[in-house]
């Protein structure tokens, strides 16, 4: 019986051989795909012309975004009962004092990146050590 290794580097040979024998091409993109490749490229350039610190301010701001619809994802799963039922009302406060927590971090980290970068990209990245602390857990699961 083949170990762990020789069953892998099997399967990477069984892909890279498939991989192989089929032609795969570039397709021809659509007039309406291609809007999407100008829009990259007409964008670079500004993003280039920007200053660290306003580059990491605007990093950080997408997480501002991004936090933002989270909450207002959250918000009408929580109204419309679509979570799963052994999700507790303790769970859902949790998760709640995190989505209105973390917009509030990310703003201040994009404020903050606006003077030393590097500062405002720290705080930034220590809510991922928020997110890992506050993983989420159902009552059932929490009781084991």
């Amino acid at each position: 019986m083949p170990g762990r290794v020789e069953a892998f580097s099997d399967g990477v040979f069984a892909i890279a051989i498939t991989l192989l024998i089929l032609e795969i091409r570039v397709p021809h993109a659509a007039a309406d795909q291609s809007l999407w490749g100008v829009w990259w490229l007409s964008g670079r350039p500004t993003l280039r012309l920007l200053s660290v610190s306003s580059s990491s301010s605007s990093y950080c701001g997408t997480f501002v975004i991004n936090g933002i619809a989270w909450n207002l994802l959250f918000t009408p799963m929580v109204r419309g009962r679509l979570l799963r039922p052994e999700i507790g009302g303790e769970t859902i406060a949790h998760i709640r004092r995190a989505y209105v927590f973390g917009p509030v971090v990310y703003a201040v980290s994009t404020v903050v990146a606006l003077f030393p970068p590097v500062l405002g990209l720290v705080l930034n990245a220590s809510l991922w050590l928020v997110w890992i602390r506050l993983c989420y857990h159902t009552t059932r699961e929490a009781a084991l």
